[in-house]
């Protein structure tokens, strides 16, 4: 773990050839992994400063900002600070929630002595960072025509490399927005059901196609038995997808296989709230283990465009399955698109055509999940259908929410 004293660490002009470079190294590398670009739109931003800061709240600039956006990727919070200033605002917590002992110091003095650490995280690793700092010298010069000493005051910029972590790096609980947010508007029953099913895909992200004759696989109820209808099915295999809300951004990491949502109160309707998960969603769709898309693409190309429009095609398709109707959530996309198209006038039909087989990919396993379950209920209805059942006395109490028996029984 990187611990910074003093005022950072200097560079050789080599190690700082070094450093530079292997910031272009890695700037390169997040715009073509696609990991970049997140952007929000449709909901409101939680309060408190959205550019990257540091624990004072005094924002970075420059350079550093473009680094903290790179790694802040994985985190909700935009707040970043050296080992020693989390220590110090770890130690403020920790007396606060009065996890402290009183005990004398070497001075004769009481000190308060934390038993609770909330700073940066063992094994954590840091960002380095840099700061300009300018400095002043003294120039002695000798006068050629007179042979007195002038002295002069020069100026330059000296480098200093910071390492930092984000406050997700920390045992510091999450901070509670001040910005007061609505509670969410109940769903629907259609909204509920697109709910459902974007759920069950999270949870069962990976499947398989199996075809007529070919042996089922689990989970499915008849594994180890061949497929006997006339038309495929889907079979779901092990696996499910990061899911985490919280933050201002939305976005889905392939990398990572992991969706980032802001909360769902932040969003005004819950159509924007589904359209957005459904935008993610029908991105993951072209992992590597599913559809196999190509998502690494640089940030603002054509390609990065032409999955922008398989994704806005497809969760237009997909909520409208359920007669909900969304908008056109990345519309500064819209001139990409227009170069694209006019370049390439048959993708408008091959997105379409791609975006139908995410949706397909998703929609489809959920509706046979679906068709098994109320089989499974029907069935259980004929099994009980004229039979008595017996309800002990300790069973009728329980149905009565009679707690003090449950008591007993712990």
């Amino acid at each position: 773990m990187a611990k910074d004293g003093g005022f950072g660490r200097s560079m050789s002009k080599e190690k700082r050839k070094e450093f530079e470079r292997q910031l272009a190294d890695e700037f390169i590398e997040k715009i073509k992994s696609g990991d970049v670009g997140a952007w929000s739109s449709g909901w409101t931003n939680l309060g408190g400063n959205t550019m990257p800061h540091n624990t004072k709240g005094r924002p970075y600039r420059g350079i550093n900002t473009i680094i903290l956006w790179l790694r802040g990727s994985d985190y909700n919070s935009n707040t970043w600070g050296t080992y020693h200033s989390w220590k110090e605002v770890a130690r403020k917590h920790a007396i606060k929630e009065g996890k402290f002992e009183l005990k004398i110091g070497r001075d004769g003095k009481p000190y308060k002595h934390t038993t609770e650490w909330y700073g940066v995280k063992q094994g954590e690793s840091g960002t380095s960072i840099i700061l300009w700092k300018p400095l002043t010298y003294k120039n002695e010069k000798t006068n050629k025509k007179t042979g007195e000493i002038e002295e002069s005051i020069g100026m330059t910029m000296l480098m200093r490399v910071f390492t930092v972590f984000n406050r997700d790096q920390t045992g510091l609980p999450e901070i509670i927005t001040e910005t007061e947010l609505e509670e969410a508007e109940e769903f629907n029953s259609r909204e509920k059901q697109l709910e459902n099913c974007l759920n069950w895909y999270i949870e069962n992200p990976n499947r398989k196609v199996v075809k007529t004759g070919e042996m089922l696989v689990h989970p499915h109820p008849k594994a180890g038995e061949k497929h006997t209808g006339e038309d495929p099915i889907w079979v779901v295999k092990d696996g499910d997808i990061i899911l985490k809300h919280g933050g201002d951004r939305a976005f889905y990491t392939s990398s990572r296989d992991r969706i980032a949502l802001p909360l769902r109160e932040q969003f005004k309707e819950n159509a924007r709230y589904l359209s957005t998960k459904g935008h993610e969603i029908i991105h993951s769709t072209g992992h590597p283990l599913r559809l196999n898309r190509a998502l690494g693409n640089r940030f603002g190309s054509e390609d990065y465009a032409k999955e922008e429009l398989i994704a806005e095609f497809g969760t237009a398709f997909l909520i409208g399955s359920f007669g909900i109707q969304g908008e056109l959530r990345n519309v500064e996309y819209i001139n990409n698109w227009a170069s694209v198209l006019s370049k390439e006038p048959r993708f408008l039909i091959t997105a379409a055509q791609r975006a139908q087989k995410a949706v397909n990919y998703v929609l489809e396993p959920w509706v046979e999940h679906e068709a098994w379950r109320d089989q499974e209920i029907n069935d259980l209805r004929e099994y009980l259908e004229g039979k008595e059942i017996q309800i002990t006395p300790m069973g009728l109490n329980r149905l009565h929410g009679d707690l003090s028996v449950m008591e007993e029984e712990e």
